[in-house]
């Protein structure tokens, strides 16, 4: 059987706009407590991350909050569920928890850390929306742990139906009171098809 190649016929795509728009990028090669992207936009209800972390200690994970509609970090007991995994099998699971676990273990060295992406959903969710989720995060990784090993996971979850509430951002941390060592991570809004 032959092969076809398929080849563009000329399409004009000017004034077509892009799906993702670049809002924000936070960059440190200093140790900060935490990276917070805050008063995020309400043109976009999804948006998406991608990231670069070194916490600032060996060994330890990178975690998550949401950010409630006054800027400050949700952190009561019972506000989050989630579920992570590394290889394929389950690195942690919660129904309830403070925060929620992205990943365990991850390597500070020369060549270590931590790469991934995630999708931030229902940024515009009030909490009178009784047929819609609470705002959630879905994304994969993969990292060098402190054995100079690769791992490479996912990593879902969400605000739980009693931790429910409206949000306007979000705040990644690592594990310990250490810090994280070093962080690049971009921000884009995903624009509704019209």
């Amino acid at each position: 059987m032959a092969l076809t190649k398929v080849v563009d016929g000329g399409t004009n795509f000017t004034g077509s706009t892009s799906a993702m728009v670049a809002i924000s990028r936070s960059t440190s090669t200093s140790t900060v407590t935490s990276i917070d992207f805050d008063n995020l936009s309400t043109d976009f209800d999804t948006f998406y991350v991608t990231y670069f972390f070194k916490p600032a200690t060996d060994g330890h994970g990178v975690r998550f909050r949401f950010l409630d509609s006054s800027g400050t970090a949700i952190s009561s007991s019972n506000a989050y569920q989630y579920y992570y995994d590394a290889e394929g099998s389950i690195g942690g699971n919660s129904n309830g928890n403070t925060l929620l676990h992205i990943a365990g273990g991850v390597g500070n060295a020369n060549y270590e850390g931590h790469s991934g992406y995630f999708y931030i959903q229902n940024r515009n969710y009030v909490a009178d929306s009784t047929n819609k989720r609470a705002p959630s995060i879905m994304g994969g990784y993969t990292h060098v742990n402190t054995s100079g090993n690769g791992n490479h996971g996912f990593h879902s979850g969400h605000l739980t139906p009693t931790g429910q509430q409206a949000i306007r951002g979000f705040s990644v941390f690592d594990s310990g009171a250490a810090g994280v060592g070093h962080h690049d991570m971009m921000l884009y809004g995903v624009r509704l098809p019209s």
